[in-house]
């Protein structure tokens, strides 16, 4: 794991100028994921402290919006499909997709003046 996160961390710094703005997008959220992940448990996933902790650090307007470690437990538990116990890449994913979309989204409305 530990090459695993050197690899990633090495191609998301050292060749970010050498890539698109969304292949460096997508390298940072890898390399990320995989700073908070195995901290805890699976290197590969993340615990519901690890989940809270890259919500502190990585999205703190998003993690402050959640209010609590209630609303955190109702996220792990949203984000857990396949019912581990853990947020795996795939899920932690989704969970950006879904915040893009409804960033989209409130841009999109806010320029049409709804």
């Amino acid at each position: 794991m530990q090459t695993l996160n050197k690899t990633i961390k090495l191609k998301s710094t050292s060749n970010l100028t050498m890539t698109s703005r969304l292949e460096g997008c997508l390298a940072t959220m890898i390399s990320i994921f995989h700073e908070y992940s195995g901290k805890q448990g699976d290197k590969y996933k993340l615990n519901q402290t690890e989940l809270e902790a890259i919500l502190q650090k990585e999205l703190p307007n998003y993690y402050k919006s959640q209010k609590g470690k209630e609303n955190i437990s109702k996220l792990m538990t949203t984000l857990d499909h396949d019912k581990d116990g853990e947020v795996s890449f795939k899920e932690f994913a989704m969970l950006n997709v879904c915040l893009a979309i409804a960033c989209n989204d409130f841009f999109v409305d806010l320029q049409q003046g709804k």
